[in-house]
């Protein structure tokens, strides 16, 4: 067997090798892309969150309900990414302060769509108000008035 013959097998070696890899690498994107993710919020997550100086919010397993009669109900997914979990909300909600250090949601296109949770288990919500504060909704009974609401 000459060099020329082994060069020869080497380099179709390396072209069978490479289309290989090629349709692997392939087929992984394909399965990143096009695979169904888990979007259902999970039971964990659900139920009543309340803020000292914000409106009422009731997670359901496919919505978003603030306890605020012009907002209302939203649908709402679940997301896990690289920073923790969060709920992509339908309508772009922007929570803004009003009188009395108070907030209130309204809806505006420029809003973030998307509620973070608190790390570790949900027992708590953290939005990001339009003046930069971080504010904190706390797991708790839904009670009567609210219980409607997660049902």
């Amino acid at each position: 067997m000459g060099a020329s013959s082994v060069d020869d097998l080497l380099v179709k070696w390396k072209k069978r090798v490479g289309a290989i890899v090629f349709v692997l690498v392939g087929i992984i994107l394909a399965l990143a892309f096009f695979l169904p993710r888990n979007t259902e919020i999970p039971a964990l997550a659900m139920g009543c969150y309340r803020s000292e100086n914000a409106p009422d919010i009731a997670v359901r397993s496919d919505s978003l309900n603030v306890d605020q009669g012009d907002i209302g109900e939203t649908s709402a997914s679940y997301q896990k990414d690289n920073i923790g979990h969060a709920l992509l909300t339908a309508k772009p909600l922007l929570l803004k302060p009003v009188a009395g250090g108070r907030y209130k949601f309204f809806l505006d296109d420029r809003a973030a769509r998307y509620v973070r949770f608190s790390p570790g288990p949900p027992a708590a919500l953290e939005i990001i108000a339009a003046d930069g504060m971080t504010v904190v909704y706390r797991r708790v009974d839904c009670g009567a008035d609210l219980g409607a609401k997660v049902r």
